[in-house]
């Protein structure tokens, strides 16, 4: 965690190794000089809004020109903004824990000046935890089809702890694994922290359905759906599909609307209407 400004750290109530509750204070930048910004601004501000509560009056009364008007309004809003800027600047000073968690490492001390976005303290979330592990190119292939993620840990045999994966790299590391990450959410009454090391399991589903592919030019679009041409009985039939990604070979993925066993018009779609009668090619018949 850092700093959103900059100055010298006037306090750093917490240790390693404490745990800190949402919300509490974890480290102070001498409030001094953003304090003295923010009074300035106010003292400004107030004078500002009570020139504009004039001008309001007088325009009321057709007393002042629109376009003095509209200077007292544009002031006003940039006040304002001034105002929030020298406020927001002013809590800042306070580092607080996002959530519950322990205190892992202290990187400034008192007195220290910090920079804006310099790590001063990192904290560690033990509700939810991120489970790394690693599989291989054989496996990763079959990521679409990966169901019933869990772990398990030698500090408690016979447990299963349930698993929700996250996500897994696109691209290998240096020995050739896919890291792939899930969460964690451990019962309270157990201790998994992080660093510590378990099992992941997880199966592939065998009995997926197998993918149809279709060239993307066999598609047209028709009033915002999706269509192709079956050939059926010697005709054209238009036929309604849900599809899904495109591939680099320029093949679709057909999510509904399809069997393995139809045969679909992937040519000259253009210049085919619904139930027209056509043959198929002597090639496509092998």
């Amino acid at each position: 965690m850092s700093f959103r400004i900059a100055g010298p750290i006037d306090r750093i109530p917490v240790k390693e190794g404490q745990f800190v509750k949402k919300g509490e204070l974890i480290a102070l930048i001498d409030p001094r000089d953003y304090q003295l910004q923010y009074n300035a601004t106010k003292a400004e501000y107030d004078q500002v809004i009570n020139e504009v509560e004039r001008y309001e009056k007088l325009y009321s009364k057709n007393n002042i020109t629109d376009n003095d008007y509209e200077k007292a309004m544009s002031g006003k809003k940039q006040i304002v903004v001034k105002l929030n800027a020298t406020k927001n600047a002013l809590n800042d000073t306070r580092l607080v824990a996002p959530f519950d968690g322990y205190i892992q490492t202290l990187f400034v001390s008192k007195g220290e000046i910090t920079n804006v976005g310099m790590p001063v303290i990192s904290i560690i979330n033990t509700s939810v935890l991120v489970v790394e592990s690693a599989i291989p190119a054989n496996l990763y292939i079959k990521k679409n089809h990966f169901k019933d993620f869990y772990c398990t840990s030698r500090n408690y045999p016979n447990q299963k702890f349930p698993l929700k994966i996250l996500g897994i790299n696109a691209k290998s590391g240096i020995n050739n694994l896919y890291k792939m990450s899930l969460m964690l959410k451990a019962p309270e009454e157990i201790i998994l922290a992080p660093g510590m090391n378990i099992q992941v399991h997880f199966s592939v589903d065998t009995d997926t359905k197998p993918e149809i592919l279709i060239p993307l030019s066999a598609c047209f679009e028709k009033d915002n759906l999706t269509y192709v041409y079956k050939y059926h009985n010697e005709q054209a039939i238009q036929t309604e599909v849900n599809i899904g990604r495109v591939n680099r070979n320029n093949e679709i993925t057909i999510v509904s609307g399809l069997t393995l066993k139809d045969v679909v018009i992937i040519a000259g779609i253009s210049q085919i209407s619904n139930g027209q009668k056509v043959k198929l090619l002597a090639k496509a018949l092998k």
